[in-house]
């Protein structure tokens, strides 16, 4: 689903919407969902496993846009941060899931790097 969020006059709506887009074929197994509430902030997307059996795993995905390919991973690591520190998590500790994981995608036009890890809900 799509929020009024998406569309906003952000410099990182268009790799929003690519990534939602990649993402939405998941929609028979996971809730997709696009600037949900969830801790101290709004996650870009979040990957909700519809079914806890088996227990699928679930992902927080965090998007940032950079002026200059030599700030790419930067600008991932620092969306990891902004996972932890805003407790985007959260919405998972009364959620049954698998493996629960953060993931930051930094784009810079046809540019990007990925950094991930495996969390815990807070």
């Amino acid at each position: 689903t799509l929020s009024y969020f998406d569309i906003a006059q952000q410099p990182e709506w268009f790799y929003h919407a690519l990534v939602l887009g990649m993402v939405a074929y998941m929609s028979d197994t996971h809730f997709v969902r696009s600037n949900s509430e969830s801790g101290a902030g709004r996650p870009d997307i979040l990957l909700i496993p519809r079914d806890d059996k088996p227990l699928k795993p679930a992902i927080v995905l965090e998007i940032k846009q950079v002026e200059s390919p030599d700030h790419l991973e930067a600008a991932a690591q620092q969306g990891l941060q902004q996972i932890d520190v805003k407790r985007y998590a959260a919405i998972f500790r009364d959620h049954p899931t698998g493996d629960l994981f953060a993931v930051a995608v930094a784009f810079h036009n046809k540019q990007a790097a990925v950094q991930y890890k495996q969390i815990d809900p807070v």
